[in-house]
């Protein structure tokens, strides 16, 4: 990091975090008492009927609106290439995106892509350098499991899995009963609901090496990635939250079919 980018960092920091908290106070409690859907990006996204999702507040992941546009979406990896195509949707649909621009070199230009509707996450920079063994992230993140409403100091992720930021966003806006799918964890289907492009594809690749040059093994990159989910497990909040991936290799969150899942629908 250079002298500037220190600098920037020095001044802006206090000021982002408080507008932060300007911007994201408004979604507070919004959706108090309602139910929504997570849209991971992973292959198990396909098996959920869009049809289903219409009836339900969605709040997408990344790239998931390719599947189908959310209400809300959450980008952490701002640098992939649909990130102007994903702007362009959510905003047609009247919807909002939650940005993080830590991660990327060019933060100027990609501000610039912004309106005022979109909100620039304020969270830890988690690349490699934060690893398991920086206890006091997954304490911070633990603690926004419990009490969501710290979320307004800042805190939103502390991996590179977009999901795992937008449950405690889930949980600011009051929604009772969260549903996951595409949360899957596994490479055996492929890491997307859609075939990898060769550019977003490299990137990932390319993260996954940085990572695991720090965790020094497969089983520190997996154990990095998963592990924010299984705080869960211990949180008041854990009732919340289920799975209806049938592929998903988190263990600790507790799960329903897409099955029983639609038949309740059918019910109501």
């Amino acid at each position: 990091m250079n002298l500037s980018n220190v600098i920037d960092n020095l001044v802006r920091k206090p000021f982002r975090k408080r507008l932060f908290k300007k911007k994201i106070a408004p979604f507070r409690n919004k959706h108090k008492g309602e139910s929504c859907i997570i849209m991971g990006a992973g292959p198990s996204l396909k098996d959920l009927p869009v049809e289903v999702l219409k009836k339900f507040t969605v709040i997408g992941t990344n790239s998931s609106y390719k599947h189908y546009v959310p209400d809300y979406n959450v980008i952490v990896d701002a640098q992939f290439s649909w990130l102007d195509e994903a702007l362009k949707a959510l905003r047609n649909k009247g919807g909002v995106t939650f940005i993080n621009l830590i991660w990327n070199q060019d933060k100027r230009k990609l501000r610039e892509k912004l309106t005022k509707n979109d909100i620039e996450l304020f969270h830890f920079e988690t690349s490699a350098d934060h690893s398991m063994a920086n206890v006091r992230l997954w304490n911070r993140l633990s603690d926004v499991y419990n009490n969501p409403f710290k979320i307004e100091e800042g805190v939103t992720s502390v991996t590179s899995v977009v999901p795992e930021g937008a449950i405690p966003l889930a949980l600011y806006m009051g929604f009772d009963k969260i549903y996951l799918i595409g949360v899957d964890f596994t490479n055996s289907y492929g890491h997307h609901f859609f075939k990898d492009d060769k550019e977003d594809l490299k990137k990932i690749v390319e993260n996954e090496k940085n990572i695991q040059n720090i965790s020094n093994s497969s089983k520190g990159l997996w154990e990095m990635k998963i592990y924010p989910f299984e705080l869960i497990s211990y949180s008041k909040n854990k009732n919340k939250i289920i799975n209806l991936s049938k592929i998903s290799e988190i263990k600790t969150i507790q799960k329903k079919s897409i099955e029983s899942f639609i038949n309740e629908l059918k019910g109501y």
